[in-house]
């Protein structure tokens, strides 16, 4: 089992670097930040998700619909083309 996935099953907080700036002006290249596994995501949570290739990304909740989360980066025009579901949220940044 990877640590990342240990953290959220267990529902335990810890720390990652933001690697990017897709979400500034909030958070930029080099941030520390806390990431809480919750048991619920809301729109405008900000979380570290997966995508469909593996890779992991830090973008705010846009939109819940069907179950699914629509997710975006603040420093982005667009929403992210695939809407992923909660098993591929691995927590909410806390500041």
């Amino acid at each position: 089992m990877k640590l990342l996935d240990f953290y959220q099953k267990n529902k335990i907080m810890y720390t990652i670097t933001v690697n990017g700036d897709c979400m500034s002006p909030i958070l930029k290249n080099g941030d520390v930040v806390r990431i809480c596994p919750c048991e619920q995501y809301q729109v405008g949570d900000i979380v570290v998700c997966v995508d469909i290739n593996g890779v992991r990304y830090i973008h705010r909740i846009y939109e819940i619909a069907d179950g699914k989360y629509i997710t975006k980066a603040d420093n982005n025009l667009c929403i992210d083309g695939n809407p992923i579901t909660y098993d591929k949220i691995f927590g909410k940044v806390v500041m």
